[in-house]
C-alpha cells in the first residue's frame, strides 16, 4: 500500500479563505464564499468523498423548492463533494464578486473556476477539508464528517481532562 501526500484544505468561514497545504506547507490560498446565515456551512472536519467535473445542483434535494426565491437548478463545474448532506467545494462564477468578502452560498464552498479546477485536480478521495469559525457544528450522521469529528472531539476531551 502506498499513501500519498497529506493534502489538507482549511476553510475559514469568517476570513472567506481556503488555505490548502501539502505535507504541512501552504500551496494555495483561495478566496471563497461559504454558506449565508440562512444556509450555513457546517463546521468541522469533512473529507473528500466524490469528485465530479460537472454536478447538477438541485435545491429540492436539500429541501428547498426549486421554484422558491432561494431555489436553484444548475450545473456547475469542478465539484468536490465533502459531505453526504450536500456540501461541496465547487466553482460558482455567479459568486466570484463575493468570494473573499461575503458568504452567500447555500452551504457549499464556492470558488472561482480556476481555483475550483485546481482543487479538483489536486484533491483525492479521503483528503481533509476542515471548516473553521463556522456558526454551526458538524453533522454526526454524515459519513463525510462523523468519524473524524467524533475522534477529534474525543481526543480533545481526553487531553483537556488530563
Amino acid at each position: 500500500m502506498k499513501i500519498g501526500d497529506a493534502l489538507v484544505a482549511t476553510v475559514d468561514v469568517t476570513a472567506h479563505k481556503m488555505t490548502v497545504t501539502r505535507n504541512g506547507k501552504v500551496v494555495r490560498v483561495v478566496n471563497v464564499s461559504t454558506g449565508r446565515d440562512k444556509y450555513p456551512t457546517k463546521g468541522g472536519v469533512h473529507i473528500v468523498l466524490v469528485r465530479e467535473k460537472v454536478h447538477l445542483y438541485n435545491s429540492a434535494t436539500v429541501g428547498i423548492p426549486t421554484a422558491s426565491p432561494d431555489g436553484y437548478y444548475e450545473k456547475l463545474p469542478w465539484s468536490v463533494r465533502i459531505s453526504n448532506g450536500g456540501a461541496f467545494v465547487h466553482a460558482n462564477p455567479a459568486t466570484v464578486k463575493y468570494q473573499g468578502s461575503l458568504n452567500v452560498s447555500h452551504g457549499c464552498v464556492n470558488a472561482s473556476v480556476e481555483d475550483a479546477k485546481w482543487f479538483y485536480y489536486n484533491s483525492h478521495l479521503g483528503d481533509i477539508v476542515n471548516v473553521i469559525h463556522a456558526a454551526v457544528g458538524p453533522v454526526r450522521w454524515d459519513a463525510g464528517m462523523a468519524d473524524w469529528n467524533y475522534s477529534w472531539e474525543t481526543w480533545q476531551q481526553g487531553n483537556l481532562n488530563g
